[in-house]
């Protein structure tokens, strides 16, 4: 069933609803303060909520789905309500978000930039989520890029049966549930809870999570890690909030990491991981806050810029003005918050095992661009006790996912890589233009020349400003693999990190992207702030406005142009692979012979499919078991590709029909109209790397020994298969 029973709106409430309230439950219980930061690692959060919940219902047989997830979140609020009331108020945390307080005393200047950015991380997200949405079309659609084929499988499976602890997928066979093969489950576990709560369909419920988890969490994770890079680098709370309102916009239309990995491959559970990362590091970077904040106006934070210059001018008046209770006890957050940070950090990981290596990666390559500031070295030290506490329970709630996920670590790490050597001016090129290139302009006839203006203007502000350079050194860190990726594929230091990421640049390249929305907040933050000072030397004009003023100008330019053409690129992107397909994978020939198959499938029985078709929806749709779940075969799980390499030898080959006989295969689909899949990589490789469209063992079935046509619609066939025409197999067969 692809069809949900609500509107696609209430649809996406509901997949709203259930991608942030456990986690934001689960973040107030641990004390982390309510603000922007809480917001963006909540969907990790709630990631975590789902699996820990799979985990527990599992053992005793209890299914998985909306019940159990409210069940669980309920119980995680009430033990949260029961603990803050037996330690009284002594412990609340009285602001607003991570990185300083000051609820309690905000002038009424300081609240116009906290309002304004607050306004302009909304636009960001909407930006994002209009391009998803228009690309994707009704949420019903169904998606068409090769990646999708499991995702949608797994969800639906989840759905169907209940099993979502890490060790119950994904199932080889959909009819026992064993064995399993592993496969990063965190997304499905929100799409199934989504889909049990709007009537079963799993593609719909996929498509709302799909653009909640990549468009409106991916902009609020950029933007978060761009308030709390400005507060490092001791900007105020309002500057903050107006880096991260850039930061959202400019993270709205990057065509990396999610449009190009969705459109390229549509892999889903990568580029989910990957948006969450930039709330998870923001999320590490805060435990070495003060809870009370700093002060700091614009020309305290520009102050780095001027010469001589005159005192500093206030941008905004910080918390601390007027508060000496505060600037007296500028005490560290509670380290039981480090305990939220870490479930984020696992969700982050349990969408995709290789986010531990990008969150490890992108935060060690900060904290050592800010430990040439005093500052910085202050706030790691300040950082370590919930850096303990983060880690030991990242650790503690990843134990369930990582012991399954070993299992395919060698085979991540031999993945050939998906590029050449190039030259070393064209992998500077390459990491450092922002090209488009991919299936979507593999000429690269396009970049996005505004976003490397604004980075690298940023990176000029934040070195200028002497307070550290933590997301400068990230940047360059990633950029530096990146490069060495493209020089030696493979091989080299720079391959110690891109073999968690299968050797693939598409999926390595992205982590230079995720910095680009920060510096660009940055950048035109501290320059606004730099103009503000400037102006106010000569024209008697309130530097704070000025500074406003100016930020704002720039963002209202920036959306009107440069957004709106970045975004609509994004929209074709997605609808080339949803609602405007560039090929066909499931079509209305596939809908006839499921609809048919459905009809006449007896219980017990298996279909024989290549999953480069439409076959895997007669699961998704009927709950019809077919014997493939992946296009190349499932490593350690022979039957998987030697069948789709050797099916059509059946008649000769006792082994074979062993097999067959054992699946009880009396079904066989067969599409000749599908698209062109890379093969390498294939298990034994037994596909070469050549690739392929219809498996070599599902071609020239037509008039084989057992074998008859019982239903066909425009290139899709059911074959009916009767292994005893084909006479007796041999003794001891």
């Amino acid at each position: 069933m692809s069809v949900a029973a609500l509107p696609d709106a209430a649809v996406l409430a509901i997949a709203v609803v259930v991608a942030y309230l456990p986690g934001l439950v689960l973040l107030a219980a641990l004390s982390v303060p309510p603000g922007l930061v809480m917001v963006a690692l909540a969907p990790a959060a709630s990631v975590t909520v789902a699996g820990v919940v799979a985990v527990l219902v599992a053992p005793v047989g209890l299914p998985f789905g909306p019940v159990a997830l409210l069940v669980g979140t309920v119980a995680i609020g009430a033990a949260a309500v029961a603990l803050r009331g037996a330690r009284g108020r002594r412990d609340e945390v009285q602001e607003g978000g991570l990185c300083g307080r000051g609820r309690r005393l905000v002038p009424p200047g300081a609240r116009a930039p906290l309002v304004v950015g607050s306004a302009m991380v909304a636009v960001g997200a909407a930006y994002a989520a209009w391009a998803w949405l228009v690309g994707i079309g009704p949420l019903a659609t169904r998606p068409q890029e090769h990646d999708m084929i499991m995702h949608v499988l797994q969800t639906s499976y989840i759905t169907r049966t209940g099993r979502g602890a890490p060790w119950q997928l994904a199932p080889v066979d959909l009819l026992t549930g064993t064995p399993t093969w592993f496969y990063p489950s965190g997304v499905h576990l929100l799409a199934a809870a989504t889909a049990g709560l709007t009537g079963g369909a799993a593609v719909p419920a996929l498509n709302a999570q799909t653009v909640v988890l990549l468009a409106v969490a991916g902009c609020t994770g950029a933007a978060a890690l761009g308030t709390v890079a400005a507060r490092q680098l001791a900007l105020g709370r309002g500057s903050a909030m107006l880096v991260g309102g850039v930061a959202s916009l400019v993270m709205a239309g990057l065509y990396r990491p999610a449009p190009v990995l969705m459109h390229d491959g549509g892999i889903l559970a990568n580029a989910v991981s990957l948006s969450l990362v930039p709330a998870a590091v923001a999320g590490v970077l805060t435990l070495g806050c003060r809870a009370g904040g700093a002060w700091v106006g614009v020309g305290s934070a520009a102050g780095r810029f001027q010469q001589g210059g005159p005192a500093p001018i206030r941008l905004q008046q910080g918390h601390l003005a007027g508060n000496p209770h505060l600037a007296g006890n500028p005490r560290a957050l509670p380290v039981r918050a480090g305990a939220g940070v870490g479930a984020s950090i696992a969700g982050t990981v349990w969408c995709h095992p290789s986010a531990a290596v990008s969150i490890a990666v992108t935060t060690a390559a900060w904290w050592a661009g800010m430990l040439v500031a005093r500052r910085g070295r202050t706030e790691l030290r300040r950082a370590v006790p919930g850096l303990a506490v983060a880690a030991g329970v990242a650790v503690v709630l990843l134990v369930p996912v990582v012991v399954p996920g070993l299992s395919q670590s060698a085979r991540t790490a031999n993945w050939p890589p998906d590029t050449r050597p190039v030259p070393f001016y064209q992998a500077l090129g390459e990491t450092l233009g922002f090209p488009y290139s991919g299936g979507i302009d593999p000429d690269q006839t396009r970049s996005q020349i505004w976003v490397l203006l604004l980075v690298l203007v940023g990176i000029g502000a934040v070195v200028a400003l002497r307070r550290g350079i933590g997301p400068v050194a990230a940047f360059a860190v990633w950029s530096g693999i990146v490069i060495g990726a493209w020089l030696s594929p493979g091989a080299g230091v720079d391959a110690l990190v891109t073999r968690f990421f299968y050797h693939a640049m598409l999926r390595t390249w992205s982590h230079v992207y995720l910095l680009a929305p920060v510096l660009a907040g940055l950048g035109v933050v501290l320059v606004a702030d730099r103009v503000a000072v400037l102006a106010r030397r000569r024209v008697p004009l309130r530097a704070s406005l000025t500074a406003l003023g100016l930020v704002a100008v720039a963002f209202v330019g920036y959306a009107a142009g440069p957004a709106v053409r970045y975004a609509r690129i994004v929209e074709l992107s997605v609808a080339t692979r949803y609602r405007t397909p560039e090929f066909v994978r499931i079509g209305p020939d596939d809908d006839a012979a499921i609809a048919w198959l459905a009809a006449h499938i007896r219980p017990g029985e298996r279909v024989f499919n290549s999953p480069n078709d439409g076959s895997t929806y007669l699961y998704v749709e009927r709950g019809i078991p077919v014997v493939n779940i992946y296009t190349l075969g499932l490593t350690g799980v022979p039957y998987t590709y030697r069948l789709l390499q050797s099916f059509n030898t059946y008649p000769t080959d006792p082994a074979v029909r062993r097999q067959l006989a054992d699946l009880d295969v009396r079904w066989v689909y067969v599409d000749t109209d599908t698209p062109t899949i890379g093969s390498a990589g294939s298990p034994e490789n037994w596909a070469g790397t050549g690739g392929f469209r219809l498996a070599p063992g599902l071609r020239d079935l037509d008039g084989l020994p057992g074998i008859t046509v019982a239903f066909r619609s425009g290139s899709v066939t059911v074959y009916a298969l009767d292994l005893t025409a084909v006479g007796p197999n041999p003794p001891g067969e």
